[in-house]
């Protein structure tokens, strides 16, 4: 049972990787309402349904974790080292 838990955790950081990876490989830095745009696309495409209300607790959650970092109090860029 908690081997499913486990691969649910892997597979949650995996698309969180897969989709950060391909908005931050379009782009080095994001304002907010660009990043939110970039990942509703993004996780769209790898079949996560995302809207604006879901991208704004999204962009939290990926912050608090540090997935991505927002640099002098502005741009958003991505953490690639990050541990879920």
């Amino acid at each position: 049972l908690y081997s499913s838990a486990a691969s649910d955790v892997y597979k949650r950081q995996q698309q969180h990787r897969i989709a950060l990876e391909a908005v931050f490989g379009l782009k080095e830095e994001y304002g907010y309402k660009e990043l939110e745009n970039a990942l509703i696309k993004s996780y769209t495409s790898i079949g996560v349904k995302l809207n604006h209300q879901k991208a704004v607790p999204l962009i939290t959650m990926l912050r608090n974790k540090r997935m991505i970092v927002q640099e002098n109090g502005r741009k958003y860029t991505f953490m690639p080292d990050f541990h879920y």
